[in-house]
């Protein structure tokens, strides 16, 4: 087992006991923060665009600039919500996020890398503003943060070890990764119209 993977097992194994990392009173509020770990999983949208995201960053030279950026521009999202800010037509733009980071990954949209990385800021930031809009009444914000953020963090890692293990089995053809997120991103819009 190399580092990367020991790294991403102790990450998700620590995920997965959060009442017990937290059963003592004083530490961070777990609900706030269970109800920010468990969110992403909970929809396909975030779930996919996570992983997309991953496998994205695997494709770069510096894989963790991809990542903290989408990661920040998560944040701000979840900011923008919690401080009011509107996006009418969410549900559309989160199905069509889908297919746009789809196009990145298969390659259609990958032409220039700068644009590229705005492109994937301004999706993850839509995500986050969506997580921010469903975050439970009286949630403290901090920890609920937190929890997107390490939730996140993991699908990206997924998704970056995907991409990794795709390069050496597939190539450059390893851009087909994007293909499942077209599909869902169709599948959602016909849902939504």
């Amino acid at each position: 087992m190399n580092a990367r993977h020991f790294i991403f097992s102790s990450l998700v194994a620590f995920l997965s006991l959060p009442g017990v990392a937290l059963a003592h009173p004083g530490h961070i509020e777990a609900p706030a923060l269970l109800a920010g770990l468990l969110h992403p999983f909970s929809g396909a949208d975030h779930l996919l665009l996570m992983i997309g995201v991953g496998i994205w960053a695997s494709m770069l030279s510096r894989r963790w600039i991809g990542s903290v950026a989408a990661l920040t521009a998560m944040v701000l999202g979840v900011l923008w919500a919690a401080t009011g800010g509107a996006l009418p037509g969410l549900e559309l733009l989160l199905a069509g996020s889908l297919l746009v980071m789809g196009g990145v990954l298969v390659g259609v949209l990958r032409a220039v890398p700068g644009l590229t990385g705005m492109l994937v800021m301004v999706l993850a930031g839509l995500h986050g503003y969506a997580h921010g809009v469903e975050m439970p009444p009286g949630t403290p914000l901090s920890n609920y943060v937190l929890g997107l953020v390490l939730a996140s963090l993991v699908l990206q890692l997924s998704g970056m070890t995907l991409g990794c293990v795709a390069k050496k089995r597939l190539g450059e053809r390893r851009g087909l990764l994007g293909l499942p997120l077209l599909a869902t991103g169709v599948w959602l819009l016909l849902g939504s119209a």
